[in-house]
């Protein structure tokens, strides 16, 4: 919100965190306990943090260790997945989203988004022509169907909205 002060937003994606495992989830993963659990996360992102945390909360709370699987890249994060390497990953669910759609249906979602937040295109502060062109694009593009298109090719749609607005009340 603070950078509302510097930029103006159209949005046009909401956006969280988000869990996947093997699809029927075989190892019985209870995203509320990963206590003995093996969890692969992508490096240097809020989702390693959020694990690791975890991890450590198993530790001081005297049960089976997490292990957290950190990998420099998302496609080696869901092979660790997919091999059976990790019961499950950890990741920003537009990331999840899209990893799933390529794992030709050998991976699912685990419950839903945690910490979805409104997504938003920045402009230069002031400039309501841009503002105003981005968000009617925008909103061409929900109304006409394409923007669900583009969505659900790359496995994201549950990230959609129905409205751009500039800057909306509800950003994260």
């Amino acid at each position: 919100k603070e950078r509302l002060e510097a930029v103006d937003f159209v949005s046009h994606f909401n956006a969280g965190s988000a869990w996947a495992v093997k699809k029927g989830n075989p190892n019985k993963v209870d995203t509320s306990d990963l206590c003995g659990k093996k969890v692969a996360v992508q490096t240097a992102t809020m989702q390693e943090t959020a694990a690791n945390k975890m991890a450590k909360q198993c530790k001081a709370d005297g049960k089976a260790e997490m292990d957290v699987i950190s990998s420099k890249l998302q496609t080696d994060v869901t092979t660790n997945v997919v091999t059976g390497k990790a019961d499950v990953f950890y990741a920003d669910s537009p990331v999840a989203g899209y990893a799933i759609s390529q794992t030709d249906d050998q991976l699912e979602a685990l419950g839903e988004d945690v910490g979805v937040t409104k997504e938003a295109v920045a402009i230069k502060k002031g400039d309501s022509d841009t503002a105003k062109a981005v968000q009617a694009a925008m909103q061409k593009l929900m109304d006409d169907g394409t923007y669900m298109k583009i969505l659900k090719h790359w496995g994201v749609e549950s990230g959609a909205v129905d409205k751009a607005e500039i800057n909306p009340t509800d950003l994260g």
